[in-house]
């Protein structure tokens, strides 16, 4: 029986592109802090597992900024509106309030598209 893909494993993976593709910068301040002082920041919580690894849903920011935006949450939900856009945030909204019934999730090909990525990105 083959073993299921677990969420942590796909985290980790989707985890090292955001970073990657931030470049060690935040993505909120502009500041350089290096890729392992990133966090990621949902828009949408990971308890939405449809939208937990959208790259549109995620941004990669410093940890103060993620703790600034924890103790103000308006303040990172303006920001993501601003940064996605309307029509993206209207999207990410239809699939974050779906559930797997409606929109399932095949982590086995998450994780084979998010290696691919990464590969890519490592070059």
């Amino acid at each position: 029986m083959k073993k299921k893909v677990s969420d942590d494993k796909l985290d980790g993976l989707f985890s090292s592109i955001i970073r990657i593709l931030a470049d060690g910068e935040c993505e909120y301040c502009g500041k350089y802090v290096g890729y392992e002082k990133l966090d990621c920041a949902h828009f949408h919580s990971r308890h939405m597992k449809t939208v937990r690894w959208d790259f549109r849903n995620v941004a990669a920011i410093c940890g103060p900024c993620h703790t600034y935006f924890h103790r103000h949450p308006n303040k990172i939900t303006d920001w993501f509106r601003k940064r996605l856009g309307t029509e993206v945030e209207e999207q990410l909204d239809i699939l974050a309030h779906m559930t797997i019934k409606e929109y399932p999730i095949n982590r086995e090909e998450i994780e084979s598209n998010l290696k691919e990525k990464l590969k890519e990105l490592e070059g």
